[in-house]
């Protein structure tokens, strides 16, 4: 929902979690705290080891990270898109999206762009996101 401060109340400093790790490394981006280097690398190498282990259960949260925290947005649109294609939920759906654009590769979200048409999807809060597609030029725009 936006409100970073309220990430740090919620969830335990000396979490584990990927998911939550990843919500901490994010608040303390966004409130540009000094613990956000220490709060990557930790999820670096959390994401490090699931590599390792050929793990892609935490593919989301990975390209989140990549796009938000480790400025990696090609290889944010590769997980992405991976991840899409097994999920196909919301938070997949809008982070392929927003990666294609990160990447400059907007065409990359054509096949996300033509399930949401076939399947009469509308989310107002993907709205922006495919009307900067739209705007890029993108072939087939939604």
């Amino acid at each position: 929902q936006g409100d970073a401060a309220a990430v740090l109340e919620i969830v335990a400093p000396d979490t584990r979690a990927p998911m939550l790790l990843l919500r901490l490394a994010l608040a303390a981006k966004a409130l540009d705290l000094p613990d956000f280097e220490g709060l990557r690398t930790k999820l670096q190498a959390h994401f490090d080891a699931a590599d390792r282990r050929g793990d892609a259960l935490h593919e989301r949260e990975a390209a989140l990270a990549n796009l938000r925290l480790f400025d990696r947005p090609d290889l944010a649109l590769e997980l992405a898109q991976r991840n899409w294609e097994g999920q196909r939920e919301f938070g997949d759906t809008k982070l392929v999206l927003a990666a294609a654009l990160a990447s400059g590769n907007p065409n990359a979200a054509q096949p996300t762009l033509e399930w949401l048409r076939a399947q009469g999807s509308q989310d107002v809060r993907l709205q922006p996101l495919m009307q900067r597609i739209a705007d890029s030029g993108a072939s087939h725009a939604f």
